[in-house]
């Protein structure tokens, strides 16, 4: 039985492997330290991660990044990310999440600010390095967001303020990425932790054993298990689930059938896919998938409501 912990809200029993969010988007100017229990997750929207102070290194599944302030990382959806900071010490940083179905109602226009997030080569960071005065252009906006996300009141003028210094800061790191190149590092993981992330890319929809995986990379497979826990945060067995349950949200969201989505996403029993993905997200794959075509759907008419006629 997989260990889960469970966001407060049982409206949304989302495991806390897959970040997700109630509100189109949240913005956080955050300055304390990171837990101890750190971990591999992934968001079913838009990161912008700013890093600001701290002792902390960044990991994608084939790279890794030891942060110096102003390093900006855009993280699409659905990819597993992870930070590394040493716990209990100083950590500044601003995170601000976007949800994809927000994007997908402000129309074309908006989404094209979303180009900088995409590049040609998933498996390395996606980083910028913003200089101070760019760094305090968006600490400053980002902080007058959170401040209005955080007001009480329902009045639509908020709304329309909220979204006016989201997009600020989505044009400031587009035209920041048209001016800089990506900056040059080593990276830091591990090379047979990037050989196991391979393997595990290449087999996911296959049976795939731990024995087989540590005998790829010539080590003991409970050595193996160990190091890569120490990176990830969990066992690899628990990882590899987490890494289907992913591709299987996607896979609904495309509107692919639950039974399809199963075997495509490396499921090999419909009744443990479905246990597992109720277990994760509070709802089977079918009331996933219709709920996603509700406010997919909603997002549609409402962007339709506002297109110019």
């Amino acid at each position: 039985m997989l260990e889960k912990q469970h966001f407060t809200d049982m409206k949304k029993n989302y495991s806390y492997y897959f970040e997700t969010q109630d509100r189109d988007f949240i913005a956080n100017v955050k300055d304390e330290p990171i837990g101890i229990n750190s971990f591999f997750h992934c968001h079913d929207g838009y990161e912008i991660y700013l890093f600001l102070t701290g002792d902390t290194s960044f990991y994608l599944e084939h790279d890794g990044k030891k942060l110096r302030r102003g390093d900006l990382i855009l993280i699409p959806p659905y990819l597993f990310h992870h930070c590394m900071a040493v716990p209990e010490t100083p950590y500044r940083r601003i995170v601000i999440n976007i949800k994809s179905e927000f994007c997908r109602k402000k129309g074309e226009d908006f989404q094209r600010l979303l180009d900088p997030f995409y590049q040609e080569d998933s498996t390395h960071i996606n980083i910028l390095h913003l200089e101070e005065d760019q760094i305090r252009s968006i600490i400053r906006t980002a902080a007058q967001l959170e401040r209005v996300l955080g007001e009480d009141d329902s009045a639509v003028e908020k709304d329309m303020l909220a979204e006016a210094y989201l997009t600020i800061i989505l044009i400031l790191i587009c035209r920041v990425s048209r001016r800089v190149s990506r900056p040059q590092y080593t990276t830091t993981l591990p090379p047979v932790l990037a050989s196991t992330f391979q393997y595990l890319d290449d087999h996911l929809t296959e049976p795939i054993r731990l024995e087989d995986i540590a005998a790829s990379v010539h080590l003991h497979p409970g050595y193996l298990n160990r190091v890569f826990k120490s990176y990830v945060g969990m066992p690899m067995q628990k990882y590899l689930i987490q890494k289907r349950l992913a591709l299987s949200q996607q896979l609904l969201k495309e509107g692919k059938s639950p039974i399809d989505v199963c075997y495509q996403s490396g499921f090999n029993n419909y009744s443990n896919f479905s246990r597992s993905f109720s277990s994760h997200f509070g709802m089977s794959p079918k009331q996933y998938q219709i709920s996603s075509r509700k406010e997919y759907a909603v997002a549609r008419s409402e962007f339709a409501r506002e297109a110019p006629r």
